[in-house]
């Protein structure tokens, strides 16, 4: 058995409320840490935005995450949602709303790769968004 401080876990804790827990669970709860870390140092090298609800979230809300077993079941399932839609879309649309979304990539920068014009990316993304809110919301 191990003794373990919830606050430590918890960060909306105030005060210290220490439990004793089996070492299953402490090696579980230890690896979720390490792979959070992971995680939190593979977005900051490769400079990550995340799509969120087809709306970007900012990098201070990428890091403000919290540990309620709750919200992060909601954030798995919405973000399972929103890979699902996106597999819905055409292999091009899904493409470019990835590589301006997920990548960071300009417009300018993905008609360069793909040497297009940039307003058919535009409207390619553009479209490709009321595709996916069309989606969503026949999900939701």
């Amino acid at each position: 058995m191990a003794r373990i401080n919830l606050r430590d876990i918890y960060p909306h804790y105030k005060g210290d409320s220490f439990v004793d827990i089996p070492d299953e669970i402490l090696k579980e709860i230890e690896d979720c840490e390490r792979k959070e870390k992971t995680y939190r140092r593979y977005l900051r090298y490769y400079n990550v935005l995340l799509l969120g609800d087809v709306e970007l979230c900012n990098e201070h809300e990428l890091f403000d995450m919290s540990y309620v077993p709750h919200d992060v079941y909601e954030k798995t399932t919405m973000s399972a949602f929103l890979h699902r839609a996106v597999a819905q879309l055409p292999d091009k649309q899904a493409k470019r709303i990835y590589a301006h979304f997920f990548l960071g990539m300009s417009n300018s920068e993905i008609a360069r790769a793909e040497d297009v014009d940039e307003s058919s990316v535009r409207e390619s993304i553009g479209s490709g968004l009321r595709k996916l809110k069309k989606i969503l919301n026949d999900i939701f």
